[in-house]
Formats: C-alpha cells, structure tokens, sequence
C-alpha cells in the first residue's frame, strides 16, 4: 500500500504549507543552479487560488498542472509541477519534497520524489499526444522519458 494520496487539487488553507515547500524549503541549495535555469527559462512558479483551491501558474504558460503528495495525516509533503510546452512532452518545472522525504531525510525509504515523477509518468498519456515526460537534471541535460 502506498503512503501517500496524490491529488491535483488542494485546499487553499494549506497555501502557508505550499508556500513553504515550494520558496523556503531547506533543500532548495543542493538543486539550485537547476532552478535557476527553469525560473530563466519558464519564470518561477506562482500560486494562486481558484474557487477555494490552490493552483500554480507560469506567466505565459496556460496548461500548467500541479500533483500533490500528502502523507497519512493528510499533510502536504511534495508537489511536482507540470506543463506541456511541446506537442508529444510535458516538462517537469518543478519537484519540491519536505526534507523528511529528501534523500537524506528520516523518510527517504518513502521514495517520494520517484513516486512524484511515477505519478506524472501516469498522468502523461491521458493528454492527448503526449510521449514522454522531459525532466532536467543538475547537469543541465533535459531527458525525455517515455510514457
């Protein structure tokens, strides 16, 4: 049985939760020239509330997906945001984990951060066209992964 509920709607009082996943989390340092690079090339991710649910956005970008990753208790844990700029791919923008979840975290036996990405990867081939998942690395190298 997996630990985690995955859902592309959250509630807007967990906005201060997000918020700190996403802008304060601990682990932003160890990735951040690569989110550098996505802010560079797509602008930061921005969160909005639309009737009562929280949503993420990228100025210009129209189709912008979010998965959220909430533990047993029902607490946010990660998100991962997704939009589909090419015809046959979605980009992974970005992951955010609580550092519980991290690789060195107390929980990192959980593998949130493939779980997210398992996630996107089922996702993927419900839109219409889509092939792969493009996700870039630390190195800078963008990988397309099949659907």
């Amino acid at each position: 049985m997996c630990p985690f509920a995955f859902t592309s709607e959250l509630a807007a009082v967990q906005r201060a939760t997000l918020e700190s996943l996403l802008y304060f989390n601990p682990n932003q340092q160890r990735v951040r020239e690569v989110i550098e690079h996505v802010i560079e090339r797509y602008v930061q991710p921005r969160i909005t509330v639309e009737h009562g649910l929280l949503r993420e956005s990228v100025e210009g970008l129209p189709d912008v997906q979010s998965i959220f990753a909430l533990d047993e208790m029902q607490r946010l844990v990660g998100a991962a945001v997704l939009t589909r700029i090419e015809t046959e791919s979605i980009v992974l923008l970005h992951l955010a984990l609580d550092a519980d979840y991290a690789d060195d975290g107390v929980h990192a036996s959980a593998m949130l951060a493939i779980r997210l990405m398992a996630q996107a990867r089922a996702v993927a081939p419900r839109i219409r066209g889509v092939r792969f998942v493009s996700v870039l690395y630390h190195d800078q190298t963008t990988r397309r992964i099949p659907v």
